[in-house]
């Protein structure tokens, strides 16, 4: 359950009971506005002393990844020497400048130093994270970001419970969840701590995440906030080996054994192939920094590693021998940058990069200038809402998009603002938007979602009539779902999950406005990561533009139905089917949203593509059709999986009986004669439940005679 502060927070931001600290351009929001993907920018440093532990050795000394609070536009880490005095580290955005805050009082003392992956930040709830590892004692602390930052001490002591041992295991804070979890390598646990329950416990237990076996420490641990995941793993034990091994794991517990990595994956900490890592707050993509001057990049849509062809790479990070020792890294999510910090006991540099052009936001804009005397003329008069429309009046775009990025032609833009009766459109509440830059379709490469609560309401002005409403659901960058749309009241997106660049769209669902607004209602299960996504939405009075008709087959010829994505290309002679709700306009569909895959593995397309359902025990398909016979033909596969038993019923007569296939295995029903009496081809699909699937790949439908 994601903690009540995170819900009460961002509720507040946006009825305005919190605001940013500056309103003015920074010098880190100018440059990393100004950089390109790929390109590095030199900020201002601060003076050699505000990293100096002793005369030979930084508070940055074997640290790992720091955090930003995108509220208060600071930076913060706490961090030491080993046996040092340790220091909470504060970057203000707004002045340039670094400062130093409270201190945690007798620690470490005579016990570990080093900032490590020790540091998480609880956006939500203004909370700063650190973790003090004893030989068999794990404290965690709090820090209250939002409070004036001074040097007197004003950490909390949370909660304490035993420990494996290490001292160098990671912390990260899972806003799915509401927890603080510790990458456990020694244990090979994922562990949590509730402040809700004040409880602690086990996510999941995957030692093979560490390496070959467990005992690791120096690991890492960070959140994928594009993903809703933490990513973990690395590190090394005393005698060896370094670990390249990592996992992902989603709010429900379930890890992912990913790809090695290109080079070994843990802390700096006297070894030469040490490593900084960092989630890119643009592509998602986890950026891995090492020792040797290599940086790599793992791409979660292709599940693989590349290099980085990055320009300017500062000569701190660019050599081949100790580059990131006395390192520190901190992805800055609200300028789409990552910053680096490289601390030695003279000169220290403070520098960005931009590995993606997605994820970052216009620079706040600068003061506006001092009017002139005499006063200038009164400002025009705002704009007029967009027109309501009339019947009869031409179709209504709206994409759903940053306020930054690029609108489509032909749409309005909606940036996620909350309902505004001057615009005449908005939310209920303040959503968010992304712009992936994957997509050439710009209406389908952006996007809205939200993360708070179980539901939200979108609203536009209309005269009461009937309309045609057309929309579409997905991620060009992201499997999403499942997603659950309504339509004045009437699901037309019924619980799909969609993969990467898969889109569910509808098309000319028709609805009847009786109170002046049209009304889209978004929900989710709430307290999870799942995310229902909305790119666009077109109105169209009824009678502005006929919708398609597809409908019956001419006299004495076939008609054939192909079951695929929306995305998929069609094969000759088929109509497109993509698993869309039952609409009279198209005369034909389903009782439900379904599942639609290209495997991309076939030639014959009308094989490769299929549809299948995950939910409930029986879907159902209709075509409109005049009374009479016909010969039904259809079959039922999958190139790539073992699928089934295959369950499938033509006009109440059973054709397929619970079969199961094999991969590239199909069974193929030809001229099945049916008699339609209600107007409707109807085709049923049964499942036994489970993971069981029945799948249908295409139907073709011939007058008898034809």
């Amino acid at each position: 359950m994601i903690p009540l502060s995170t819900i009460m927070f961002f509720i507040g931001l946006v009825i305005g009971l919190i605001t940013p600290t500056h309103s003015t351009a920074t010098e880190l929001s100018t440059a990393a506005n100004n950089l390109s993907p790929g390109k590095w920018a030199k900020l201002s440093s601060p003076p050699a002393s505000f990293f100096r532990q002793n005369s030979s050795l930084t508070t940055l000394d074997a640290m790992g990844e720091g955090t930003w609070d995108p509220i208060t536009r600071r930076v913060y880490f706490l961090a030491a020497a080993r046996f040092g005095t340790n220091k909470l580290h504060v970057y203000d955005d707004a002045t340039n400048s670094w400062r130093e805050g409270g201190r945690i009082p007798g620690y470490p003392g005579v016990n570990w130093g080093h900032g490590y992956y020790h540091n998480a930040i609880d956006a939500g709830s203004g909370t700063l994270g650190y973790i003090n590892l004893k030989p068999s004692v794990t404290k965690l602390y709090q820090f209250s970001i939002r409070q004036t930052i001074s040097t007197a001490n004003t950490w909390q002591l949370v909660s304490t419970t035993s420990n494996s041992g290490n001292v160098a295991e990671a912390l990260v804070y899972f806003p799915e969840r509401g927890t603080w979890v510790i990458a456990d390598g020694t244990t090979g646990n994922i562990r949590e701590y509730n402040p809700d329950t004040d409880k602690w416990g086990v996510i999941t237990r995957k030692s093979s995440c560490f390496g070959p076996k467990s005992g690791a420490y120096h690991t890492f641990a960070v959140y994928l906030p594009l993903r809703g995941e933490l990513a973990f793993g690395g590190g090394n034990t005393s005698s060896g080996p370094l670990h390249s091994r990592w996992c992902t794991v989603d709010d429900s517990g379930t890890a992912v054994q990913r790809p090695d990595a290109p080079s070994p994956l843990h802390v700096n900490a006297g070894h030469q192939t040490g490593t900084i890592i960092a989630a890119d707050p643009g592509s998602g993509d986890l950026l891995v920094l090492t020792n040797k001057g290599k940086f790599h990049a793992f791409d979660f849509l292709t599940n693989r590693w590349g290099t980085v062809n990055d320009v300017g790479r500062p000569g701190k990070f660019n050599n081949s021998s100790k580059n990131i020792a006395n390192s520190v890294v901190i992805p800055i999510s609200t300028y789409g940058v990552v910053m680096y910090i490289k601390a030695v006991t003279s000169n220290p540099e403070v520098w960005i990069y931009k590995h993606s052009q997605g994820g970052s936001v216009p620079a706040p804009p600068s003061p506006p200038p001092a009017p002139p005397s005499p006063p200038p003329a009164p400002p025009s008069p705002p704009p007029a809402p967009p027109s309501p429309l009339p019947p009869g009046d031409q179709t209504v775009a709206i994409n759903f998009q940053p306020l930054s990025a690029k609108t489509p032609a032909g749409f309005l833009k909606d940036d996620g603002s909350v309902f505004n009766a001057t615009r005449g459109y908005g939310w209920s509440t303040r959503v968010n938007t992304r712009n992936r830059n994957r997509s050439n379709d710009q209406a389908l490469d952006t996007l809205i979602h939200f993360d708070k609560g179980a539901s939200v309401t979108w609203q536009y002005t209309l005269p009461n009539g009937q309309y045609h409403v057309s929309l579409a659901s997905g991620d060009p960058s992201w499997p999403q779902g499942p997603h659950h749309v309504q339509v004045e009241g009437i699901t037309v997106i019924n619980n799909v999950s969609t993969k990467v660049n898969e889109f569910v769209q509808i098309s000319n669902h028709l609805t009847t406005i009786t109170d002046g607004q049209l009304t889209i209602r978004l929900t989710r299960p709430n307290g999870t990561s799942k995310k229902t996504i909305l790119n666009f939405i077109r109105i169209a009075p009824v009678g502005s533009t006929p919708p398609p008709q597809p409908p019956p087959p001419p006299p004495g010829r076939a008609i054939a139905i192909n079951f695929q994505p929306a995305s998929a290309a069609v094969p000759s002679g088929f109509i497109k089917d993509d698993g869309s709700v039952f609409n009279a306009s198209r005369g034909y569909g389903w009782s439900t949203r379904v599942n639609t895959r290209d495997r991309n593995y076939l030639n014959n397309q009308s094989q490769d593509t299929f549809i299948h359902f995950d939910t409930g025990n029986a879907v159902t398909w209709q075509y409109t059709l005049a009374n009479g016979q016909y010969l039904v033909s259809l079959a039922s596969g999958d190139p790539s999986y073992v699928q089934g038993p295959h369950h499938i019923v033509v006009e109440g007569q059973t054709v397929i009986n619970n079969m199961t296939t094999q991969v590239n295995e199909f069974l193929t029903i030809t001229d099945f004669p049916v008699t339609v009496s209600d107007g409707s081809l109807t085709i049923q699909l049964t499942r036994n439940g489970g993971k069981t699937k029945t799948i249908l790949n295409f139907v073709r439908i011939s007058p008898v005679g034809g």
